[in-house]
């Protein structure tokens, strides 16, 4: 889930970048505060991947001889 949040995290990024270099178009609209709605979305994004590489790092792993494949036996 970390590289999905990755992505996301770096979309808001970019936007945030782009709306910046039509600011004044978005100040006549009244839209203004669109650049900083993106950059805060991409400071939630890395709270949230931050959150999500602790909570992986702490998951318990199964044991390396129970993660192999069993034949199978028909019955």
């Amino acid at each position: 889930m970390v590289p999905v949040a990755a992505a996301g995290t770096v979309i808001w990024l970019v936007l945030g970048l782009v709306l910046l270099a039509f600011r004044s178009t978005l100040a006549r609209g009244g839209n203004e505060d669109w650049p900083v709605i993106c950059f805060v979305g991409a400071g939630f994004g890395l709270i949230g991947i931050v959150v999500m590489a602790v909570h992986d790092r702490r998951r318990p792993r199964p044991d390396r001889a129970d993660d192999r494949p069993r034949p199978h036996r028909p019955e």
